[in-house]
């Protein structure tokens, strides 16, 4: 089990087209190792563990008029759109890497939904949001069951093409978190 939280310190990219938007999360993570066994001989080889993330607090804030293509008849948004949601992840993967050593490197990524408070972007948007994400780190062994981990997240999230409008938020999140093992 594990608790972390990221935010992003830039949006933008070659998914999504809304910029200037900021986005923020605190997870829970459930991790179960998959390849290979926990055995002696195999802690030297990567690690393969499947992972799943509940979101009890995600943070949403776009800026007015950050969409650069308005779509015809959308409604005039008067003021920044600032709106919080719950979230669920039940679907990641992460390759560890050096899986004997107290400084692990790994890859993951992982495929969820989203549900707002408000409509995202905007009006013309939905509640109910996808997303999905990949990204790198390293995790820190401190003790033999208390992990540190860090790294960095490519994150979209959209409406998948259920809105009026899907104009998609990525965000490059910086994350932090700590792990209990057994």
């Amino acid at each position: 089990m594990g608790l972390w939280l990221g935010g992003s310190v830039a949006t933008g990219g070659p998914i999504g087209n809304i910029s200037r938007a900021r986005f923020g999360l605190l997870g829970v993570r459930y991790e179960r190792l998959l390849v290979p066994a926990p055995s002696a001989d195999a802690r030297s080889s990567p690690s393969l563990t499947y992972t799943a993330d509940l979101f009890p607090l995600l943070l949403l804030s776009i800026p007015q008029r950050a969409i650069s293509s308005p779509p015809p008849r959308r409604p005039d948004p008067t003021q920044d759109l600032h709106t919080y949601g719950i979230g669920v992840s039940p679907a990641g993967l992460r390759l560890t890497f050096r899986a004997a050593q107290r400084v692990r490197p790994f890859v993951l990524g992982s495929t969820g939904l989203a549900y707002f408070a408000q409509a995202v972007p905007g009006p013309w948007g939905k509640h109910l949001n996808f997303m999905f994400d990949v990204g790198a780190g390293v995790r820190v062994a401190l003790t033999p069951h208390l992990l540190f981990t860090a790294g960095y997240r490519y994150h979209h999230l959209s409406n998948g093409f259920r809105g009026r409008i899907n104009p998609g938020i990525d965000g490059n999140l910086i994350s932090v978190g700590v792990v209990l093992s057994r």
